[in-house]
């Protein structure tokens, strides 16, 4: 009966030593948990505070280091994402304010045009007249800035009205070709984004001598995108250059210089469709150049 006693009494003092070494296994997992919670938690709080200023601390391969490196990693991505949308932003606004300050006194501009189509019509003088009638078109269009989106046959309006301008300029030296797909003739599009595209075709394909060159402004949409094309057989751009512009349209932030053309066009349609869409560019040398804008086919 004494061995029986003795081994229940050992049984016993061994199952409480068990037990309270599982009390402290536990109590000590359990404090580790709380503590890479409380690791994990707290970053979350600073950043929802926009302190992205976090960095990983929690150490292993667990499930919670694994958190700690994706909060992190997110974290960055967030403040990245913040600092280009801001950018980005600045640079349309300063755009806008540039093109505000061009709406000086637009009645005394149509009044002054008026007057100029007038007399070019008692002289007789045709292309006087039809200039200014083209000039009066595209300052209405400029000046109308209550709607930030028009139907992409507007915008091509616009841009025959400027290349009509810029044909006698250059003394009829370039054909023009336009052509809106049955599909893309209801998208509506940003103001603006033309303009600076068939602006650069003319001044980068023209050259010196009796050749006519040929612009095509072309627009088409296939599987949900909108895709507007801006070609010319030009002299083209060489492939130091190309991979210059290219270059410069990779930057989230434009040059004081570019700010009007190409990159302002670019960045104005990643801010308001995402980095999968903008303007992108080919071009070989002596045989021509295309810029294409990319953006979702969004109906009127």
């Amino acid at each position: 009966r004494i061995m029986i006693y003795l081994m229940m009494f050992c049984f016993v003092c061994v199952g409480v030593v068990v037990l309270v070494a599982l009390t402290m296994i536990i109590l000590r997992f359990s404090n580790n948990i709380s503590e890479r919670v409380g690791a994990v938690l707290s970053k979350i709080r600073r950043i929802e505070k926009e302190d992205f200023d976090v960095n990983v601390t929690l150490k292993g391969n667990d499930e919670f280091a694994d958190i700690d490196r994706k909060i992190c990693k997110m974290s960055k991505e967030i403040e990245r994402a913040i600092n280009e949308k801001y950018i980005i932003e600045t640079e349309h606004k300063s755009a806008e304010l540039r093109a505000l300050q061009m709406q000086i006194n637009p009645h005394f501009m149509f009044n002054t045009l008026e007057t100029i189509n007038s007399l070019a019509k008692q002289a007789g003088c045709e292309e006087i007249g039809f200039v200014s009638r083209k000039m009066g078109e595209v300052l209405r269009y400029n000046i109308d800035c209550v709607n930030e989106y028009v139907g992409i046959g507007d915008e091509f309006e616009h841009i025959k009205s400027y290349l009509d301008i810029q044909r006698i300029r250059y003394s009829n030296k370039f054909e023009v070709f336009y052509d809106i797909s049955e599909e893309a003739v209801g998208c509506r599009v940003p103001k603006f984004i033309l303009q600076p595209i068939v602006e650069n075709s003319i001044k980068h394909a023209i050259q010196e001598g009796e050749d006519t060159y040929f612009i095509s402004v072309v627009a088409e949409v296939h599987e949900g995108i909108l895709t507007i094309t801006v070609s010319d057989d030009g002299k083209g751009i060489t492939e130091e250059r190309l991979e210059m512009i290219r270059q410069n349209l990779s930057q989230k932030q434009s040059d004081g210089k570019s700010s009007i053309g190409l990159k302002n066009v670019h960045l104005r349609l990643k801010i308001k469709y995402g980095d999968e869409f903008g303007v992108s560019i080919v071009s070989k040398k002596n045989v021509g150049t295309s810029v294409v804008l990319k953006l979702p086919a969004e109906y009127l």
